[in-house]
């Protein structure tokens, strides 16, 4: 028997907002109490010192004006007009992503956002 490492566990991200890319974003079926929800998670990984982590979060499949999906595809360059966004679409793009603290002291993806425009003007 060799002592090889079989595992490895991603970090956990602190709360805060890092640079990152898009690396998932699939359709799952949650059970809750009403029965089977359709879902879709999204997973961004960020990089950290000694490592990398992958905060996900998940949302309807609704793509409406007010839906998380939607401003997250807009946040990923996404045309605001485009009516049929596909996983290629949204998987490799970079972004802000927001890490925030959930229940139990894990952290998780709480918003992504577009990476600020380079040479902008100051306000």
């Amino acid at each position: 028997v060799t002592d090889d490492v079989l595992f490895t566990a991603p970090l956990m991200a602190p709360a805060g907002m890092y640079p990152g890319t898009v690396t998932g974003v699939e359709p799952v079926t949650v059970e809750t109490a009403e029965g089977p929800k359709a879902l879709i998670r999204w997973t961004v990984t960020v990089e950290l010192e000694g490592g990398w982590a992958e905060p996900d979060a998940l949302s309807s499949q609704l793509f409406t004006p007010k839906s998380k999906a939607r401003k997250w595809a807009i946040a990923l360059g996404v045309p605001a007009e485009q009516r049929e966004v596909r996983a290629s679409d949204l998987v490799g793009r970079e972004c802000m992503a927001m890490v925030i603290e959930k229940d139990g002291g894990n952290t998780g993806l709480g918003d992504i956002l577009p990476v600020p425009k380079k040479g902008g003007k100051a306000a």
